[in-house]
């Protein structure tokens, strides 16, 4: 179970490290990763998150406040915490911790965090509560059974779901695929999701052909690379002609399509709609 206080105390003690003028860099800097990790919070270069809002929210303040009420999962907003500071601090092109915009991304962030884990006994109860058909818990769940026939389907039980992989022999850019076989050479990305894509999402696949892509270029290896789905519309969107679809096409990217059970189709199409995510 979540240590609710704890992270409620450490949402507090950032929010006042960012919203302080004075704070030096090294003060966000030193330690956070392993406060985390503690908190089992995933550095998942927002993935998540990215998946159940916008790529925009994660990246862009603006858009991200005027979602941010929206959030109610502790772990969702911990783990996108965490891969935002693990993104600034890893890549270069990104502004620092202390720039304004960032400043104002975290302290919104912390501040949503900090109303999360507060001493109200019907926030904590619904937070502590195992909801099995929030988005995330369903997504995670459906996610597991098609691992299990993408295993089956491939003949590899070498298969795995990493926690992250090292981008190069720096060990300073992490990626992490929902699947992947350093033995045998293979990396994934299984997309639970109902009907043809809209919005952002076809730029979440984009995403994930890129870091794909990347990660085969920095290791001069190269790896059998597949886009896993569950449903046929989305299967032929991608197999369609649009620009996604001719990318997927030339960098030899490999499409999967998997049923899944109609009780779990049903539980992610009618999470979808909840989010407004449905096509």
């Amino acid at each position: 179970m979540m240590d609710l206080q704890k992270i409620h105390e450490f949402a507090i003690m950032y929010h006042a490290l960012y919203e302080n003028p004075k704070t030096d860099e090294i003060e966000v800097e030193d330690g956070f990763a392993d406060k985390c990790f503690s908190f089992g919070f995933e550095m998942d270069c927002g993935k998540a998150f990215i998946e159940i809002f916008s790529e925009d929210a994660f990246y862009n303040t603006e858009a991200f406040e005027e979602i941010i009420d929206n959030v109610d999962d502790v772990m969702l907003l911990g783990s996108a915490i965490f891969s935002k500071w693990r993104c600034i601090t890893h890549w270069d092109y990104l502004p620092n911790l202390l720039e304004d915009d960032s400043r104002k991304w975290f302290m919104s962030a912390f501040s949503r965090l900090s109303v999360l884990t507060s001493d109200n006994e019907r926030i904590k109860e619904r937070l502590n509560a195992k909801h099995l058909d929030s988005k995330s818990d369903v997504q995670m769940e459906i996610e597991a059974i098609m691992l299990r026939k993408i295993k089956k389907e491939l003949c590899d039980d070498t298969i795995v779901k990493p926690d992250s992989l090292p981008l190069d022999t720096s060990g300073t850019v992490y990626i992490s695929p929902d699947f992947y076989s350093e033995e045998n050479k293979i990396i994934g990305e299984i997309h639970a999701h109902i009907g043809r894509l809209k919005g952002a999402q076809p730029d979440k696949i984009a995403s994930d052909v890129l870091k794909m892509l990347l990660f085969e270029k920095e290791r001069g290896i190269k790896y059998k690379k597949y886009i896993a789905v569950c449903d046929q519309d989305e299967y032929k969107q991608l197999r369609g002609k649009s620009a996604l679809a001719e990318s997927i096409r030339v960098f030899g990217i490999e499409l999967l399509l998997f049923q899944i059970p109609e009780k779990d189709y049903k539980r992610l199409q009618e999470n979808m709609k909840k989010q407004n995510l449905s096509a």
